[in-house]
C-alpha cells in the first residue's frame, strides 16, 4: 500500500493567503538572473528581504540562501540546501498539467509523505521540513511563520516570472 501527501486546507486571511504567509510577499520580484559556466543563480528581492537560489557546477542540488531586515538592529538570514525534486516542489515547476496559480501535483516521495504532519497542521500543497512549505503560489523557506512582521522566515508569492526564472536554471548545466 502506497502513502501519498494530502494536500490540506490553510486558515486564511480576508486577503486569501495563509495565516502562516507574510502578505508583503507580493512586493518580491525577479532581480538578478546569473548564467555562467560554473555558477546559475536567481535573485529576488522586496524591499525588505532577499532570497537567492543558486548551484555551482559540479556540486549537485541548490543553495536558497534569504535574508529579511526587520529594523536597522535586527536581520534575520539563513541557508537550506534543497534536491533538484525539492526545489521542483517548492516553486510549484512541476508539469502537472494544471492551470497557473492551481496547486501542483505533490512529490510523493517518501521524504515528502514522511512531512504530512505539517499539511496536516499548517495547511498546504507541499512541504518539506526545514525547507519549505507552499500553498498554490504562497512559499515560505525554511517554514511556516505567523505571518506578521519579525518572523526569521521569508515569503515568496510565486509569479509566473520568478517561476519561469527558477525553471530555467535547470536548463543551463
Amino acid at each position: 500500500m502506497s502513502r501519498k501527501i494530502r494536500p490540506m486546507e490553510p486558515k486564511t486571511r480576508m486577503n486569501k493567503l495563509p495565516v502562516w504567509h507574510h502578505h508583503h510577499s507580493s512586493k518580491m520580484n525577479l532581480d538578478e538572473v546569473c548564467y555562467s559556466t560554473k555558477v546559475v543563480s536567481v535573485r529576488i528581492k522586496g524591499s525588505a528581504t532577499v532570497m537567492t537560489v543558486t548551484s555551482s557546477w559540479p556540486s549537485q542540488g541548490w543553495i536558497v540562501e534569504y535574508a529579511i531586515t526587520h529594523s536597522p538592529d535586527e536581520n534575520s538570514s539563513g541557508a537550506v540546501w534543497m534536491s533538484d525534486s525539492d526545489l521542483e516542489s517548492a516553486f510549484d515547476l512541476s508539469s502537472s498539467g494544471k492551470h497557473e496559480g492551481l496547486p501542483a501535483a505533490p512529490n510523493n516521495s517518501a521524504a515528502q509523505v514522511g512531512n504530512q504532519w505539517l499539511l496536516d497542521k499548517y495547511g498546504g500543497d507541499v512541504a518539506v521540513q526545514g525547507k519549505f512549505i507552499r500553498y498554490g503560489p504562497c512559499l515560505n523557506v525554511p517554514g511556516p511563520g505567523t505571518g506578521n512582521d519579525g518572523d526569521p522566515n521569508i515569503s515568496v508569492y510565486l509569479t509566473p516570472e520568478i517561476k519561469a526564472a527558477v525553471k530555467q536554471l535547470f536548463n543551463k548545466f
